[in-house]
């Protein structure tokens, strides 16, 4: 037998083992030799979907690494938003605030200038009926004390 690449070959190789018949020895070794190349075979295909499994493990592996990347950095990215919307909440109601101490002080600026208008009419009406009184302290375009115009 001659023997190349761990396969030995044969010149006659024996025919398949008949039925009720007594196999024999070179029948017996041929289909040992057949199962161990078909096992072996069978294992280098195991070996290659084995190491197929590793490469996708490591690169499912390495997608959930950078997918916890991407979460831990979109989780700090809303943390700051939240914190910006609520550095914006407050600053609008200082802002609120702001627009109606503006109106309250623009209202009491008006009444102010009511009020100062109507002391002024008044003093300009008590000015006026008190110099048309004969012997009036009163002198017209003088003030009335306690009243400025």
């Amino acid at each position: 037998m001659a023997q190349s690449s761990g396969v030995s070959l044969q010149k006659d190789p024996p025919g398949p083992i008949e039925k009720g018949a007594e196999p024999t020895r070179a029948q017996i070794l041929a289909a040992i030799e057949s199962s161990q190349q078909a096992m072996q075979t069978q294992i280098e295909a195991i070996a290659v979907g084995v190491n197929l499994l590793r490469a996708d493990l490591r690169v499912v592996a390495d997608r959930s690494v950078a997918t916890e990347k991407q979460v831990t950095c979109l989780q700090s990215e809303m943390d700051s938003l939240k914190a910006s919307m609520a550095i914006l909440e407050a600053k609008t109601h200082q802002l609120e605030a702001r627009v109606e101490d503006a109106e309250d002080g623009t209202l009491s600026l008006k009444r102010r200038r009511q009020e100062r208008e109507e002391a002024k009419l008044l003093v300009q009406t008590v000015t006026s009926e008190a110099s048309n009184r004969s012997g009036s302290p009163c002198v017209a375009g003088k003030t009335v004390s306690g009243f400025e115009p």
